[in-house]
């Protein structure tokens, strides 16, 4: 669990802020961040449109020590229109229309809540893209082309949480092949001396491959997969039997 709740702060506090080009004060020269907000509009566009799937790998080092990974995750990801699955480690986060489910296998927990906007960040890819963080405080954002990949790059103000982000996309597909961001370690109340320098920066990468595309199968976004309701009763599927449902949603 230590590795989910890392990634947990990261996107609370970051929430791969991809479309704060919105927000970008006035003054600013526009050209590349109208670029970038283009190109990611058509990024979340063919994820939210699309019917596909894909693995995903996260991998965690301290900025002063980069190249050393001290976690890492694997994850598989599908997608059907808004509907989404993606299992991470032990955990699963799923959505349909009805509702968000969090699958916590170590704890043999079923967390229900109805789709939010706070929520469905938490979950997907492409859910990031829709997030718009205020203030962000965006410095710089360029651009650079390698043959059919974009690499767009965002700095941030000192104060800011997120300090750097870099966002690869395979331009002929609309698809994010790998996520850079560079953010705050969360802070250690134990601590006898506060960290300085890069020390106290984290370097969170995402990796995307083996994108397919994929019929859309309803069957596979049924919440039934992971409980059954008899009026005000929910009650686990039998594949999670031992298993406690959790509601976090009033009126259900």
């Amino acid at each position: 669990m230590e590795f989910f709740n890392k990634m947990k702060f990261i996107l609370l506090k970051c929430s791969l802020i991809l479309l704060c080009v919105f927000l970008a004060k006035k003054g600013w020269a526009q050209t590349e961040l109208e670029r970038a907000t283009a190109m990611l509009v058509r990024v979340k566009n063919a994820y939210d449109s699309g019917s596909m799937s894909f693995r995903l790998r996260y991998t965690y080092a301290s900025a002063d020590q980069p190249a050393m990974v001290t976690d890492s995750l694997l994850g598989e990801a599908r997608f059907c229109g808004t509907n989404s699955y993606m299992s991470l480690g032990n955990i699963i986060f799923f959505r349909n229309k009805s509702f968000n489910i969090s699958v916590f296998r170590d704890d043999k927990l079923i967390m229900l809540s109805k789709p939010s906007i706070r929520e469905n960040e938490m979950q997907m890819p492409t859910d990031y893209l829709t997030t718009v963080l205020k203030n962000t405080g965006v410095t710089k954002c360029s651009i650079k082309r390698a043959k059919q990949l974009a690499v767009i790059t965002l700095e941030f103000a000192e104060a800011a949480t997120c300090k750097f982000m870099e966002v690869v996309i395979d331009e002929p597909h609309s698809l994010i092949t790998s996520m850079m961001v560079k953010v705050k370690k969360p802070g250690n109340p134990g601590a006898n001396e506060p960290l300085s320098g890069e020390a106290q920066y984290a370097i969170v990468r995402t990796e995307f491959s083996g994108f397919k595309v994929e019929p859309c199968d309803p069957a596979g976004f049924d919440e039934n997969i992971f409980f059954t309701r008899k009026g005000d009763v929910f009650k686990p599927a039998p594949k999670y039997a031992d298993y406690q449902v959790f509601l976090a949603s009033p009126n259900i």
